[in-house]
């Protein structure tokens, strides 16, 4: 059997939609390339299946990779994402705006701010007694309910190791990994190593 060019691309569309996300100019287009990048990695999926498909092998091979992408928290959760913003109108993300929070590093002394200068993009407090804290805002995941009705909570695990459910960059960076790793094991089973990578 043959490398598939196809397969290659579409892994790369899915490692530039992480770069996306890493470089997003804001919250709406970290958000977008987050929902591109769920609806590709399903894609890979499909297009492997229907590329090594072809061989009689493939069934058994697929079997462990088909059981922890069902299994997995991460794995399973996109695969449920994926379905709810197509077949559905349930948001998968939701924004969190930023925010500034100043406190007293000491609680039993008055706090005196003596300026503030806030432009867009630094926030600058002096002051006494002061500490200032900034939230950035985000995009977080939120648990998924498929057309059957299903429930689907966010994922706090990948592969048994746990992992920030706040953090949708490594989510992304966790399932493009497990996806290439699944295209290059297959490559070598089905084409040999010296045609994969």
């Amino acid at each position: 059997m043959q490398k598939s060019e196809h397969l290659d691309r579409c892994l790369e569309k899915t490692k530039s939609r992480l770069l996306e996300m890493q470089t997003a100019a804001s919250l709406a287009d970290l958000e977008e390339a987050w929902t591109s990048l769920v609806h590709d990695l399903d894609r890979l999926w499909n297009k492997a299946h229907s590329h090594y498909g072809k061989s009689p092998k493939w069934s058994g091979w697929v079997g462990r990779f088909t059981a922890v992408r069902r299994k997995d928290s991460l794995l399973s959760y996109l695969m449920h994402a994926r379905n709810t913003d197509e077949h559905t109108v349930s948001p998968i993300t939701e924004r969190t705006g930023g925010s500034v929070v100043s406190n007293p590093k000491d609680r039993s002394r008055p706090m005196f701010i003596k300026s503030a200068v806030i432009t867009s993009n630094s926030i600058k407090i002096e002051g006494d007694n002061i500490v200032t804290t900034f939230r950035p805002g985000r995009v977080a995941l939120l648990p998924v309910v498929d057309r059957e009705g299903r429930a689907h909570a966010v994922p706090t695990q990948h592969l048994g190791a746990p992992m920030d459910p706040s953090n949708v960059l490594e989510a992304a960076r966790l399932a493009v990994s497990w996806y290439a790793r699944l295209i290059a094991e297959a490559e070598e089973f089905f084409c040999g190593p010296s045609l994969g990578r």
